[in-house]
């Protein structure tokens, strides 16, 4: 019995020793980095689409304009603003903008990928969205090294344009 004890063991301690063991390599993919471009000035008028608010507000209309950027900028070197362009007027966002002697009070989302303005009416109304569907509304992203020295009043839309020389 001892023999076999013996020889089981020598056996046991053969095979452990004669095993190959397999290593396997984790291979770790590094993320295409992004690449930060410097912004001077990106702006443009646009008709948006408003609907029953779903993600940033539900209790009143929004409308969202998705961007395909050829590039990305780095958000806090940047000013980002919105106007809405009514029949006379200019308002800057957040603000409170009078359509057909409705009160509708404004708020925007700004991010290299989209465009998100949020309306809601005067005691919880949600306003018509026709009404909204009706007029424009600009960004604009500005570098923040362009505002430096610049004493304007930046709610006022005829300002901001001379200023960064933007057209209508």
């Amino acid at each position: 019995m001892k023999k076999t004890t013996l020889s089981l063991l020598a056996l046991t301690a053969i095979l452990l020793f004669s095993c190959s063991k397999n290593e396997t390599a984790t291979i770790q993919q590094k993320a295409p980095e992004k690449t930060m471009s410097t912004v001077k000035i990106v702006s443009d008028w646009l008709s948006m689409n408003f609907i029953q608010g779903e993600k940033y507000n539900p209790q009143g209309l929004e409308a969202t304009v998705h961007f395909n950027p050829s590039s990305l900028y780095d958000e806090q070197t940047t000013t980002r603003m919105a106007f809405i362009r009514t029949a006379d007027s200019y308002q800057a966002l957040p603000g409170e903008a009078h359509i057909d002697q409705e009160k509708i009070d404004l708020s925007y989302l700004l991010t290299y990928a989209s465009f998100t303005v949020m309306a809601n009416g005067e005691g919880g109304v949600v306003p018509d969205a026709s009404k909204l569907n009706n007029q424009q509304f600009r960004y604009i992203v500005v570098s923040n090294s362009l505002l430096q020295g610049l004493n304007i009043d930046w709610s006022d839309y005829a300002a901001v344009a001379k200023a960064l020389n933007i057209q209508n």
